[in-house]
């Protein structure tokens, strides 16, 4: 798999059960929509393990995935045939660095890594909001639910993200595990083997 067709899959995901389950945020009234918004956005540490398979035109691959999240940052690893990294991507306040092929890159911000080497301007710091099926703040969005009030559809900056199916890691916190996503010609879809929730803050 080429480094450059291994980072197009940072549009998915760009990121992705631990023993005992975290402390959650209080449930508002009624469920719905709003019950799931303050359970997913007070999730602020987590591993997500899954799979990716990435199509752009005629060419296509697959890998396995793993994105882990916390409040100081994140890393991305992809891995191809036979368990071999293909790249890492860690991210924090002070900028990215990118691991592929023997090779170290850093950057102000993963984005610029994604448009240099892949040429897809990926909003990635909207990927850690879309893959726990909610909208990046600080854009315009439009959100379609489904059956609980769960997110159905999602479109925010230029890209469309379907939510095809959901699993529950802990007692009453549900997460997506299989998604679409599309812009263009480009179509992104993962399948989460694992969410390991490692806690929750409140939800703003």
């Amino acid at each position: 798999m080429s480094a450059r067709l291994a980072l197009a899959a940072l549009a998915a995901a760009a990121a992705l059960a631990g023993c005992a389950a975290p402390p959650r945020a209080p449930v508002p009234p009624g469920g719905g929509w709003e019950a799931y918004r303050a359970q997913a956005a007070a999730l602020r540490a987590w591993t997500l393990e899954g799979r990716v398979a990435v199509r752009r035109g005629g060419e296509g691959w697959s890998a396995r995935l793993r994105w882990r999240e916390t409040p100081a940052g994140w890393t991305l690893e992809l891995r191809g045939p036979l368990g071999r990294r293909a790249l890492r991507l860690r991210a924090d306040g002070e900028g990215a660095l990118l691991e592929a092929g023997g090779r170290r890159e850093w950057a102000p911000d993963a984005g610029t890594l994604l448009e240099r080497h892949a040429g897809l301007p990926v909003p990635v710091a909207a990927l850690a909001w879309w893959v726990r099926g909610l909208p990046a703040p600080g854009a315009p969005h439009a959100l379609s639910l489904g059956p609980g009030g769960r997110p159905a559809r999602l479109a925010q900056r230029g890209w469309t993200v379907r939510y095809l199916a959901y699993t529950e890691p802990a007692p009453g916190l549900a997460l997506p595990r299989r998604l679409e996503l599309e812009r263009d010609a480009l179509r992104v879809r993962l399948v989460v083997d694992r969410w390991r929730p490692e806690g929750t803050a409140e939800a703003g």
